[in-house]
């Protein structure tokens, strides 16, 4: 654990076509880390084609308006960043008869995450809805729509007094902030028709994008049109 408290989180919310991924990924100059605490002795980095080619396979299965089973792979948590020599490993260890490093945990708590989410639906009082996301994704994968990317904003130390310091000077952030506009440049806040009620929300989406995600199941399911 890090000795410092980080927090603030910003996110981003993105139901993205696999060619939209890449470009992102490609045009920003993104590396993949991982960045747990069981990473292989000779490791330096993922190739871009670890998360690009299992989220392909996704987004044709959520296309097809497939409903995914417990269990079902999505895709995997990886930390983008453009320059790899910002996270240092290190605490050599055996872990079931292996050898493995660790990424630094300051880094770790500091960096930028990819992840999938998905979404719920929620029935209120008054027989209306609401959308909540959710990062679970391991309990109800056949909710899955895209991919959640996130990274803190202040920092604290975990002492009494300590002042509270942005991060939105830092490098991991700066990627962020990058890939935050990249993704705003080209999609708008998906909307969503469920009966007489339509609902906006902060989840961004392009109109490529927006055709196919009408079969995922997830939409499908609660009878809601995108528009």
């Amino acid at each position: 654990m890090s000795d410092i408290n980080y927090f603030g989180d910003e996110h981003l919310y993105w139901i993205a076509t696999p060619d939209e991924l890449e470009a992102m990924l490609t045009e920003g100059g993104f590396h993949l880390l991982t960045v747990t605490r069981h990473v292989p002795l000779g490791y330096t980095e993922d190739p871009l084609t670890e998360l690009t080619i299992p989220y392909r396979d996704l987004y044709g299965r959520l296309s097809e308006g497939e409903k995914l089973k417990q269990g079902s792979p999505l895709f995997p948590g990886y930390s983008p960043t453009r320059e790899i020599s910002r996270c240092v490993y290190g605490d050599e260890h055996t872990y079931k008869g292996k050898r493995y490093k660790s990424a630094d945990p300051d880094y770790r708590d500091r960096c930028v995450h990819m992840d999938p989410f998905i979404l719920y639906r929620e029935t209120r009082k008054d027989g209306g809805f609401s959308i909540v996301k959710n990062c679970f994704y391991g309990l109800f994968p056949e909710n899955a729509v895209g991919i959640h990317i996130y990274c803190p904003t202040k920092k604290q130390e975990w002492v009494d007094g300590a002042p509270i310091i942005s991060l939105k000077d830092t490098p991991e952030y700066t990627d962020f902030a990058w890939m935050k506009e990249h993704v705003r440049s080209f999609t708008k806040p998906l909307k969503i028709q469920g009966g007489e009620q339509v609902l906006n929300t902060c989840i961004r989406v392009s109109e490529t994008a927006k055709r196919d995600a009408q079969s995922f199941y997830f939409f499908s399911q609660n009878g809601f049109t995108i528009l």
